[in-house]
């Protein structure tokens, strides 16, 4: 009776073993191909999800399809194929060569955040897309958007039940806390096609932080609208691979609307591939907030 248990359990865990293999996420490194060097941050986009090769160059997936799409602009190919053997996606530098940045002497023009009135009313989740839709008045237009400015207050993770004082809880919530997260700052133009995105910025959600962003590309400013967003990538663990769980900035926000532009709040779901959004300003019996962002123009010749 005995041996038939222990036999019992052996083919139970036998007709399991297959299911734990393909269960197993499949290991890609993202690397350069001319210098073999490991591609950090690398935004590309697979079975419509957008993800990012981590510290050391490398992705996760559940193989359901053949092909990845490279949506970062620095790099080709633009779509390369994959099967479940492949373990390595080599990568060209579409830049040539690195241009040295002269500090210009043009006049500049600058939008300070508010000082008044501010609050943490809400957050931004990695789940979410909330789209700054600013228009300019005219004294800032016909010139270059240069830099960006935000600040950003101490968070506790949105995954947290805070009720909960057992030692595992406070060890994982210290862990998540002290943990490197990731954003970058993205720009599109009035279709809502991006025109530029940062380079991935590293932050800790247990401190208070402020954030100057340089803009590298000619953005003109015009009586058109920009669409800026805050996007939150993710979680870095120790060995600098994505770790499982929710990431979350909160801004530092204004309760009354900016006097040097106009603005609306759109928001959606990350998962949503439909072009509507909820105009969050426009929601009634809603509290208004604007995001304290500061600017900073350059003088067009």
């Amino acid at each position: 009776m005995f041996k038939r248990k222990i036999l019992m359990k052996i083919k139970i865990l036998f007709l399991l073993f297959p299911i734990i293999i393909f269960a197993q996420k499949q290991k890609i490194q993202i690397l350069d191909i001319e210098t073999k060097e490991p591609l950090q941050f690398v935004e590309l986009l697979y079975n419509n999800k957008t993800i990012f090769s981590d510290k050391n160059g490398t992705i996760f997936i559940d193989f359901n399809e053949n092909k990845i799409e490279i949506l970062d602009g620095n790099y080709e190919p633009n779509v390369v194929e994959i099967s479940t053997n492949t373990n390595i996606i080599e990568l060209q530098n579409t830049v040539t060569e690195l241009q040295e940045m002269v500090i210009s002497k043009k006049p500049r023009t600058i939008i300070n955040p508010q000082s008044k009135g501010l609050w943490d009313h809400t957050y931004i989740g990695m789940d979410m897309v909330l789209l700054n839709e600013i228009t300019f008045n005219k004294e800032y237009q016909s010139k270059y958007l240069r830099k960006v400015t935000f600040k950003s207050y101490r968070s506790i993770p949105a995954n947290f039940d805070t009720s909960v004082k057992n030692k595992d809880f406070k060890k994982s919530r210290k862990k998540q806390m002290n943990a490197t997260k990731l954003l970058r700052l993205n720009v599109f133009n009035e279709n809502k096609e991006i025109i530029y995105n940062s380079t991935p910025i590293e932050y800790k959600s247990n401190e208070k932080q402020s954030f100057e962003i340089d803009v590298l590309e000619d953005i003109l400013i015009t009586d058109k609208p920009l669409y800026i967003e805050i996007q939150v990538i993710g979680y870095l663990d120790e060995t600098g691979e994505f770790a499982n769980y929710y990431s979350a900035i909160r801004p530092q926000q204004a309760k009354n609307a900016p006097k040097e532009y106009k603005v609306n709040l759109l928001y959606k779901k990350r998962t949503e591939k439909h072009p509507f959004y909820v105009d969050l300003l426009k929601q009634p019996n809603r509290q208004k907030f604007y995001i304290n962002f500061g600017f900073e123009f350059e003088d067009v010749d």
